[in-house]
């Protein structure tokens, strides 16, 4: 008899997208509405960018640059919130 290694492997961005992908299709399968859905996906995303960011203006930065270089996206005007000095630690 053969023993299977079942260690996992650090999942690849095909493989995060591909589960993503199949997450999505399976709720709208169910009934959720798309739109509903996406900005869902699009909330969990970008509060996750903040959270895993250094500082508040580190995550505007990931998320412009994301918006370019994903979808050629040039902003007219730079989103710059009015917080206090303490929320950009």
């Amino acid at each position: 008899m053969k023993v299977l290694d079942f260690k996992k492997k650090k999942p690849s961005v095909e493989e995060a997208q591909r589960r993503l992908e199949n997450l999505f299709l399976e709720f709208v399968e169910r009934g959720c509405d798309q739109e509903f859905l996406a900005l869902l996906f699009f909330t969990f995303s970008v509060t996750e960018v903040f959270n895993h960011a250094t500082t508040t203006s580190e995550g505007l930065k990931k998320i412009d640059d994301i918006l370019y270089s994903t979808f050629g996206v040039e902003k007219q005007l730079i989103f710059t919130p009015d917080l206090p000095p303490e929320f950009d630690e």
